[in-house]
């Protein structure tokens, strides 16, 4: 895989738009959806370096989250503290207005108080961090604790934004993950007594991210000419299609997609499809009129899709 393909700006486009959206994420690059997995890889080599890649972004994500994470709970942590300490100084100075002493206890070490009589609290001391401590009087150390207060709510609320902002880029990495993951490239040989035969037709099979509650998608890359196939290479089977009635009545549910199913029941319903086309409600009905009017001229196109898939193959 060339380094253009696999270049992490292809998958972690770092957000480039206004200084006001690079404060608001503080920097956290954005995951950029893969659209078109088929163009960036194809061998199992290339998707190795991609989910490699993609591994590599979705563990700095996951560091990213835990700082913040960590940074909320020390924040949540503050804020009743703060809230405490406001409560504390109005109650002083409450105290002062009313007159009279302040009884309270203090705590000298582990286990050992005492007792103390306040005849009129004036100030306090408020730790600044890093082992300092200042005093102050009551009306200034509100102030103080009051801008702390403010700024610790500002900083809950962007850690809010960053944390669902930088869920969202988890997410779209996951599903990026997924896509290359659950892309498979597989091969059908024609059966045996059929047209078909000796025919080597590749195809790719793509798991949603709920399976196997629902079905996975099967296109042939190889030319194909069956009226049960779409143009663009698509399979149109009961088997493929999502769980439940068929609202046009073509269908039963039993006939449909089942959690039961495996990649090895899905070929084998492929391979007979093939082999017995269902022209009742056809994906190509060109094909579908050439074998049930005409099906000389049918023979001689599937025909062709073999010997050209040989060419391909060989």
């Amino acid at each position: 895989m060339t380094n253009k393909k696999i270049d992490n700006k292809n998958i972690f486009q770092v957000t480039e738009i206004q200084d006001k959206q690079n404060q608001e994420h503080r920097g956290i690059p954005k995951a950029k959806f893969l659209e078109n997995i088929k163009s960036l890889i194809k061998t199992p080599q290339e998707a190795s370096v991609m989910l490699k890649n993609l591994e590599t972004i979705y563990s700095k994500y996951k560091f990213m989250e835990n700082n913040l994470l960590r940074q909320r709970i020390r924040v949540n942590q503050k804020i009743p503290k703060l809230e405490e300490n406001i409560e504390m100084i109005n109650f002083l100075k409450l105290k002062n207005e009313k007159g009279g002493s302040l009884d309270t206890r203090f705590k000298i070490s582990n286990n050992l108080y005492v007792n103390a009589e306040i005849e009129k609290c004036q100030s306090v001391c408020l730790w600044l961090g890093a082992n300092v401590m200042m005093e102050y009087p009551l009306e200034e150390a509100e102030k103080v604790i009051l801008k702390n207060l403010e700024s610790a709510k500002k900083t809950l609320e962007i850690l809010k934004k960053d944390l669902g902002f930088l869920k969202d880029q988890i997410t779209t990495t996951e599903v990026n993950r997924s896509r290359v993951y659950n892309r498979h490239d597989i091969l059908v040989m024609g059966p045996p007594d059929t047209i078909f035969e000796g025919g080597y037709f590749k195809a790719e099979l793509i798991f949603p991210i709920d399976y196997p509650n629902s079905p996975p998608t099967m296109k042939f890359l190889s030319d194909m000419w069956h009226p049960n196939i779409y143009a663009d290479g698509k399979v149109c089977i009961s088997i493929l299609h999502p769980p439940g009635e068929d609202e046009w009545g073509y269908e039963k549910a039993s006939e449909r997609w089942l959690p039961i199913h495996t990649v090895e029941t899905i070929l084998i319903s492929v391979i007979s499809m093939l082999a017995s086309p269902n022209c009742e409600s056809p994906a190509n009905i060109d094909a579908s009129v050439d074998f049930k009017d005409d099906y000389k001229t049918f023979k001689k196109k599937v025909m062709r899709t073999v010997r050209k898939s040989q060419e391909q193959f060989f």
